[in-house]
Protein backbone atom coordinates (compact mmCIF):
# COMPACT_ATOMS: atom_id res chain seq x y z
CA UNK A 1 0.00 0.00 0.00
CA UNK A 2 1.36 3.41 -1.01
CA UNK A 3 1.21 6.69 0.94
CA UNK A 4 -1.42 8.97 -0.51
CA UNK A 5 0.77 12.04 0.11
CA UNK A 6 4.28 11.07 -1.02
CA UNK A 7 3.67 7.78 -2.91
CA UNK A 8 6.26 5.80 -0.91
CA UNK A 9 5.51 2.18 0.00
CA UNK A 10 4.17 2.03 3.56
CA UNK A 11 6.04 -0.17 6.00
CA UNK A 12 2.77 -1.39 7.51
CA UNK A 13 -0.79 -0.88 6.46
CA UNK A 14 -1.81 -0.61 10.12
CA UNK A 15 0.65 2.22 10.89
CA UNK A 16 -1.15 5.52 11.64
CA UNK A 17 1.55 7.72 10.01
CA UNK A 18 3.79 7.46 6.94
CA UNK A 19 7.35 6.67 8.02
CA UNK A 20 8.73 8.88 5.19
CA UNK A 21 6.62 12.10 5.21
CA UNK A 22 4.67 11.73 8.45
CA UNK A 23 1.27 12.14 6.81
CA UNK A 24 -1.64 10.30 8.43
CA UNK A 25 -2.56 7.06 6.76
CA UNK A 26 -6.21 6.61 5.82
CA UNK A 27 -7.65 3.22 6.48
CA UNK A 28 -8.73 1.46 3.26
CA UNK A 29 -12.43 1.54 2.64
CA UNK A 30 -14.18 -1.73 2.18
CA UNK A 31 -14.96 -2.14 -1.49
CA UNK A 32 -18.47 -3.00 -2.40
CA UNK A 33 -18.81 -6.24 -4.22
CA UNK A 34 -19.49 -5.74 -7.90
CA UNK A 35 -23.05 -6.20 -8.91
CA UNK A 36 -24.43 -5.90 -5.39
CA UNK A 37 -26.86 -2.98 -4.92
CA UNK A 38 -27.09 -1.08 -1.61
CA UNK A 39 -29.79 -2.24 0.76
CA UNK A 40 -33.01 -0.27 0.20
CA UNK A 41 -34.40 1.91 2.95
CA UNK A 42 -37.93 0.98 3.96
CA UNK A 43 -40.77 3.54 3.81
CA UNK A 44 -41.42 3.20 7.56
CA UNK A 45 -37.81 3.97 8.39
CA UNK A 46 -37.89 6.95 6.03
CA UNK A 47 -41.07 8.29 7.67
CA UNK A 48 -39.61 7.89 11.14
CA UNK A 49 -36.52 9.80 10.08
CA UNK A 50 -38.68 12.66 8.75
CA UNK A 51 -40.68 12.80 11.98
CA UNK A 52 -37.47 12.99 14.00
CA UNK A 53 -36.24 15.83 11.81
CA UNK A 54 -39.50 17.73 12.43
CA UNK A 55 -39.18 17.23 16.18
CA UNK A 56 -35.72 18.77 16.35
CA UNK A 57 -36.88 22.44 16.13
CA UNK A 58 -39.77 21.76 18.52
CA UNK A 59 -37.40 20.31 21.09
CA UNK A 60 -35.13 23.34 20.69
CA UNK A 61 -38.07 25.73 21.23
CA UNK A 62 -39.15 23.78 24.30
CA UNK A 63 -35.69 23.93 25.81
CA UNK A 64 -35.55 27.70 25.21
CA UNK A 65 -38.95 28.15 26.89
CA UNK A 66 -37.79 26.15 29.91
CA UNK A 67 -34.72 28.35 30.22
CA UNK A 68 -36.82 31.56 30.03
CA UNK A 69 -39.42 30.28 32.52
CA UNK A 70 -36.66 29.15 34.83
CA UNK A 71 -35.03 32.57 34.77
CA UNK A 72 -38.37 34.33 35.47
CA UNK A 73 -39.09 31.87 38.29
CA UNK A 74 -35.76 32.66 39.85
CA UNK A 75 -36.41 36.42 39.57
CA UNK A 76 -39.90 36.06 41.09
CA UNK A 77 -38.59 33.92 43.92
CA UNK A 78 -35.85 36.49 44.48
CA UNK A 79 -38.44 39.29 44.78
CA UNK A 80 -40.56 37.22 47.15
CA UNK A 81 -37.58 36.35 49.29
CA UNK A 82 -36.66 40.05 49.52
CA UNK A 83 -40.23 40.95 50.49
CA UNK A 84 -40.28 38.27 53.15
CA UNK A 85 -36.92 39.42 54.43
CA UNK A 86 -38.23 43.01 54.64
CA UNK A 87 -41.35 41.96 56.57
CA UNK A 88 -39.26 39.87 58.92
CA UNK A 89 -37.29 42.96 59.97
CA UNK A 90 -40.42 44.80 61.17
CA UNK A 91 -40.53 45.00 64.97
CA UNK A 92 -42.84 42.43 66.49
CA UNK A 93 -45.62 43.78 68.73
CA UNK A 94 -45.41 43.24 72.45
CA UNK A 95 -47.97 40.82 73.89
CA UNK A 96 -49.24 41.15 77.47
CA UNK A 97 -52.00 38.94 78.79
CA UNK A 98 -53.69 35.81 77.46
CA UNK A 99 -51.98 35.17 74.11
CA UNK A 100 -54.71 32.75 72.98
CA UNK A 101 -57.38 35.41 73.50
CA UNK A 102 -55.27 38.09 71.83
CA UNK A 103 -54.65 35.82 68.82
CA UNK A 104 -58.41 35.56 68.27
CA UNK A 105 -58.51 39.30 67.58
CA UNK A 106 -55.12 39.62 65.86
CA UNK A 107 -55.82 36.78 63.43
CA UNK A 108 -59.50 37.60 62.99
CA UNK A 109 -61.30 40.04 60.69
CA UNK A 110 -63.91 42.72 61.25
CA UNK A 111 -67.22 42.85 59.40
CA UNK A 112 -66.96 44.90 56.19
CA UNK A 113 -63.15 45.00 56.62
CA UNK A 114 -62.16 41.43 55.79
CA UNK A 115 -59.43 42.42 53.34
CA UNK A 116 -56.83 42.05 56.09
CA UNK A 117 -56.62 40.66 59.59
CA UNK A 118 -56.97 43.04 62.52
CA UNK A 119 -53.35 42.46 63.48
CA UNK A 120 -51.93 43.30 60.05
CA UNK A 121 -54.16 46.37 59.67
CA UNK A 122 -53.48 47.91 63.07
CA UNK A 123 -49.80 46.96 63.31
CA UNK A 124 -49.26 48.27 59.78
CA UNK A 125 -50.85 51.63 60.61
CA UNK A 126 -49.48 52.39 64.06
CA UNK A 127 -46.02 52.24 65.58
CA UNK A 128 -44.95 50.68 68.91
CA UNK A 129 -47.79 48.17 68.75
CA UNK A 130 -48.80 46.60 72.06
CA UNK A 131 -51.54 44.03 72.66
CA UNK A 132 -53.02 43.20 76.07
CA UNK A 133 -56.10 41.48 77.47
CA UNK A 134 -58.14 41.70 80.64
CA UNK A 135 -61.55 40.86 82.05
CA UNK A 136 -64.03 43.33 83.47
CA UNK A 137 -65.79 42.82 86.80
CA UNK A 138 -68.72 41.34 84.88
CA UNK A 139 -66.52 38.78 83.17
CA UNK A 140 -66.36 40.45 79.76
CA UNK A 141 -63.12 39.65 77.92
CA UNK A 142 -61.43 42.72 76.41
CA UNK A 143 -58.45 42.82 74.08
CA UNK A 144 -56.73 46.21 73.96
CA UNK A 145 -54.43 47.62 71.29
CA UNK A 146 -52.08 50.50 72.09
CA UNK A 147 -49.79 52.23 69.62
CA UNK A 148 -48.51 55.58 68.39
CA UNK A 149 -48.87 57.60 65.20
CA UNK A 150 -47.07 60.75 63.99
CA UNK A 151 -49.09 63.95 64.32
CA UNK A 152 -48.64 64.94 60.66
CA UNK A 153 -50.02 61.61 59.48
CA UNK A 154 -53.13 61.82 61.61
CA UNK A 155 -53.71 65.55 60.98
CA UNK A 156 -52.30 66.13 57.50
CA UNK A 157 -53.55 69.70 57.02
CA UNK A 158 -53.06 70.99 60.57
CA UNK A 159 -50.04 72.57 62.23
CA UNK A 160 -48.75 70.91 65.36
CA UNK A 161 -48.76 73.83 67.82
CA UNK A 162 -46.97 71.81 70.49
CA UNK A 163 -44.18 70.73 68.14
CA UNK A 164 -43.90 74.30 66.80
CA UNK A 165 -43.49 75.66 70.35
CA UNK A 166 -40.81 73.03 70.99
CA UNK A 167 -39.00 74.11 67.84
CA UNK A 168 -39.13 77.78 68.83
CA UNK A 169 -37.89 77.03 72.35
CA UNK A 170 -35.05 75.01 70.86
CA UNK A 171 -34.03 77.93 68.64
CA UNK A 172 -34.26 80.47 71.48
CA UNK A 173 -32.03 78.30 73.67
CA UNK A 174 -29.53 77.51 70.89
CA UNK A 175 -29.14 81.23 70.07
CA UNK A 176 -28.49 82.05 73.72
CA UNK A 177 -31.40 84.49 74.03
CA UNK A 178 -33.15 82.60 76.80
CA UNK A 179 -34.10 79.09 77.80
CA UNK A 180 -37.59 79.27 76.32
CA UNK A 181 -39.61 81.49 74.03
CA UNK A 182 -41.68 82.66 77.00
CA UNK A 183 -38.59 83.89 78.80
CA UNK A 184 -37.46 85.68 75.64
CA UNK A 185 -40.81 87.45 75.35
CA UNK A 186 -40.57 88.51 79.01
CA UNK A 187 -37.17 90.06 78.33
CA UNK A 188 -38.69 92.19 75.60
CA UNK A 189 -41.40 93.33 78.00
CA UNK A 190 -38.72 94.51 80.44
CA UNK A 191 -37.54 97.06 77.86
CA UNK A 192 -40.92 98.73 77.79
CA UNK A 193 -41.13 98.67 81.57
CA UNK A 194 -37.83 100.57 81.74
CA UNK A 195 -39.29 103.12 79.36
CA UNK A 196 -42.28 103.61 81.62
CA UNK A 197 -40.03 104.02 84.65
CA UNK A 198 -38.03 106.73 82.84
CA UNK A 199 -41.21 108.56 81.99
CA UNK A 200 -42.24 108.37 85.64
CA UNK A 201 -38.93 109.82 86.84
CA UNK A 202 -39.32 112.71 84.45
CA UNK A 203 -42.76 113.55 85.79
CA UNK A 204 -41.39 113.32 89.35
CA UNK A 205 -38.79 115.97 88.46
CA UNK A 206 -41.50 118.24 87.07
CA UNK A 207 -43.35 118.04 90.36
CA UNK A 208 -40.46 119.87 92.09
CA UNK A 209 -40.32 123.66 91.83
CA UNK A 210 -36.63 123.81 90.86
CA UNK A 211 -36.61 124.77 87.19
CA UNK A 212 -32.96 123.88 86.66
CA UNK A 213 -33.44 120.47 88.25
CA UNK A 214 -36.42 119.94 86.10
CA UNK A 215 -34.50 120.79 82.94
CA UNK A 216 -31.45 118.71 83.91
CA UNK A 217 -33.45 115.68 84.89
CA UNK A 218 -35.61 115.96 81.83
CA UNK A 219 -32.60 116.17 79.47
CA UNK A 220 -30.78 113.33 81.25
CA UNK A 221 -33.74 111.03 81.32
CA UNK A 222 -34.69 111.80 77.75
CA UNK A 223 -31.16 111.06 76.49
CA UNK A 224 -30.93 107.84 78.49
CA UNK A 225 -34.37 106.85 77.35
CA UNK A 226 -33.57 107.41 73.67
CA UNK A 227 -30.20 105.61 73.85
CA UNK A 228 -31.48 102.67 75.78
CA UNK A 229 -34.61 102.32 73.73
CA UNK A 230 -32.68 102.47 70.46
CA UNK A 231 -30.15 99.90 71.62
CA UNK A 232 -32.78 97.56 72.96
CA UNK A 233 -34.91 97.96 69.86
CA UNK A 234 -31.97 97.10 67.59
CA UNK A 235 -31.13 94.11 69.73
CA UNK A 236 -34.71 92.89 69.61
CA UNK A 237 -34.93 93.29 65.84
CA UNK A 238 -31.65 91.44 65.34
CA UNK A 239 -32.73 88.69 67.71
CA UNK A 240 -36.10 88.37 65.99
CA UNK A 241 -34.36 88.00 62.61
CA UNK A 242 -32.03 85.29 63.92
CA UNK A 243 -34.91 83.51 65.60
CA UNK A 244 -37.04 83.55 62.45
CA UNK A 245 -34.16 82.18 60.38
CA UNK A 246 -33.50 79.44 62.92
CA UNK A 247 -37.17 78.42 62.99
CA UNK A 248 -37.23 78.33 59.20
CA UNK A 249 -34.13 76.14 58.94
CA UNK A 250 -35.02 73.79 61.80
CA UNK A 251 -37.11 70.79 60.91
CA UNK A 252 -40.32 70.24 62.79
CA UNK A 253 -39.88 67.58 65.49
CA UNK A 254 -41.94 64.45 64.94
CA UNK A 255 -44.43 64.09 67.76
CA UNK A 256 -45.94 60.66 68.28
CA UNK A 257 -49.52 60.59 69.52
CA UNK A 258 -50.66 57.61 71.64
CA UNK A 259 -53.79 55.74 70.52
CA UNK A 260 -55.93 53.05 72.16
CA UNK A 261 -58.55 50.67 70.75
CA UNK A 262 -60.48 47.93 72.53
CA UNK A 263 -62.17 44.82 71.17
CA UNK A 264 -64.98 43.02 73.03
CA UNK A 265 -65.13 39.21 72.74
CA UNK A 266 -68.34 37.20 72.88
CA UNK A 267 -68.95 34.88 75.83
CA UNK A 268 -67.91 31.82 73.80
CA UNK A 269 -64.84 33.71 72.53
CA UNK A 270 -65.66 32.86 68.93
CA UNK A 271 -66.51 36.36 67.70
CA UNK A 272 -65.51 39.91 68.62
CA UNK A 273 -66.32 43.51 67.77
CA UNK A 274 -64.66 46.90 68.08
CA UNK A 275 -65.85 48.33 71.39
CA UNK A 276 -63.78 51.47 71.93
CA UNK A 277 -62.24 53.92 69.44
CA UNK A 278 -59.59 56.40 70.50
CA UNK A 279 -61.00 59.91 70.89
CA UNK A 280 -58.53 61.27 68.35
CA UNK A 281 -60.67 59.55 65.69
CA UNK A 282 -64.25 60.00 64.71
CA UNK A 283 -65.96 56.61 65.21
CA UNK A 284 -67.10 56.47 61.59
CA UNK A 285 -63.67 57.36 60.21
CA UNK A 286 -61.31 55.28 62.34
CA UNK A 287 -61.57 51.98 60.43
CA UNK A 288 -61.50 53.56 56.94
CA UNK A 289 -58.34 55.39 57.98
CA UNK A 290 -56.72 52.20 59.33
CA UNK A 291 -57.67 49.87 56.49
CA UNK A 292 -57.16 52.26 53.59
Amino acid sequence: MLCASCGVQLVSETAPLCAYCGSPVKAPTQAQAPGVAPAPVSAAASGTRKKLLRLVPLVAIGLGALIIVGSHTRSISSVLSKALAFNSTAPAPSIHGDSSVISIVRNGVLKDYNMATVGRAFEGTFQNARWSSFETQKGVTVVQFDGTIPFDRLYENEEDAVALAEKRDKCVASLGFAKTLEEYENKKKDVYQLLQQAEGQRYDAYESYDAELQAAMSAKIEAARRNQLAAEQQAIEAANGQLAQCIKNTSMPVRLLPVTFQFILSADRKTFELGYVDKKFRPDRALPFIYH
